[in-house]
């Protein structure tokens, strides 16, 4: 009775990002509707049918070995392990055994434990429903996440409670991680180097921490951490997050480090422009503004999002990253308008 059943398949499981919004959110969100958000998980991942009404080109059970390393990396976030979970080999929820399906003389039996609860359907429940990531203009016309704000900041809390606590053995309980006052110097602004493997995001903001540092560092108490998520482990990324100011990074699964910003706190993301001579094919936006529907929906945070330029998009002065000058005064100006903000936010009490 202390476990409930859920059977999940992973689409995209071997990005944080899609693991986070694509599996664990949906499952969180079953499980507060059934207000089971304090059992153990029972995890069995259902494999998809082999036949053309299913897409599977993405998903685990074709990428198993890409997709371990990272559930061992982040199951603990909702208080599990990848060696505490089982795998099936088939959608169907028959109870015929394998040997039965080949023999039909083996009496039919389930190959399934039995739980008190059992929760299933992740499929509009993740963050972008029937739409994509931001990569089309359709996916503009509607926001799939609008009202979701209070859900979102529940999940993360939840996530937070889970990986802390079950680093000390319990994998239920809720725990207090870093509670600062926003409001009070030094500003930790963190800023995640490299966070992509697609070459077009996969950026180094070394230059922009240095101009933050030379324009803003007289006027702000700044405690500025540069790192690469990939060499830290969940634990500390997520403890790193909760004490920020602001998060500055590029779109995609290195993103969801923002999950865990605390309330009040801002978020710069950069997405990548399609280069000018690009054809662009009908319909398509003109960058990957990734998960825009869901960061713009986190009622806990403020989320501006800034272009990465890509082959001459920028039209003055461009350094060596591709951006402008008048694209860094931007950025500047938009740090200090935050820091403005965050600085004074307990005036308004």
């Amino acid at each position: 009775s202390d476990h409930v059943f859920v059977p999940w398949n992973s689409f995209h499981g071997f990005n944080p990002g899609h693991i986070i919004t694509d599996d664990f959110l949906p499952i969180y969100t079953l499980l507060s509707y059934f207000d089971l958000t304090d059992r153990e998980l029972a995890m069995v991942h259902i494999d998809l049918p082999d036949n053309d009404s299913t897409h599977r080109w993405d998903n685990c059970q074709n990428h198993r070995k890409l997709c371990e390393p990272y559930m061992e990396r982040f199951l603990p976030l909702i208080g599990t392990e990848l060696r505490k979970t089982s795998t099936q080999y088939t959608a169907t929820l028959d109870s015929i055994s394998r040997t039965a399906r080949t023999t039909r003389t083996t009496k039919r039996k389930t190959r399934y434990v039995c739980a008190a609860h059992g929760v299933a359907g992740m499929g509009m429940l993740t963050d972008h429903g029937r739409k994509l990531h931001g990569n089309f203009e359709k996916d503009f016309l509607w926001t799939h996440n609008i009202g979701r704000g209070d859900s979102f900041y529940r999940f993360r809390n939840w996530m937070i409670g889970r990986l802390l606590s079950g680093e000390n053995g319990d994998a239920r309980g809720d725990v207090d991680v870093e509670k600062r006052d926003l409001s009070r110097p030094p500003y930790r602004i963190v800023v995640s180097n490299n966070s992509s493997t697609d070459a077009r995001r996969n950026i180094s903001f070394e230059e922009h921490a240095a101009v933050l540092r030379s324009e803003l560092g007289k006027k702000y108490e700044l405690d500025i951490r540069r790192v690469e998520l990939s060499d830290m482990s969940v634990a500390d990324q997520v403890k790193l997050a909760t004490g920020a100011s602001m998060l500055i990074t590029a779109a995609g699964g290195g993103a969801s480090i923002g999950h865990f910003l605390p309330r009040g706190a801002s978020m710069l993301v950069f997405f990548a422009e399609f280069p000018p001579d690009k054809e662009v094919s009908t319909g398509q936006y003109n960058g990957w503004v990734m998960d825009w529907d869901t960061y713009n929906n986190f009622a806990y945070i403020r989320t501006h999002w800034l272009p990465i330029r890509h082959g001459g998009n920028a039209t003055d002065s461009n350094d060596s990253s591709g951006q402008s000058e008048a694209d860094m005064n931007v950025f500047v100006k938009l740090v200090d308008q935050e820091l403005d903000l965050i600085s004074h936010v307990n005036d308004y009490d």
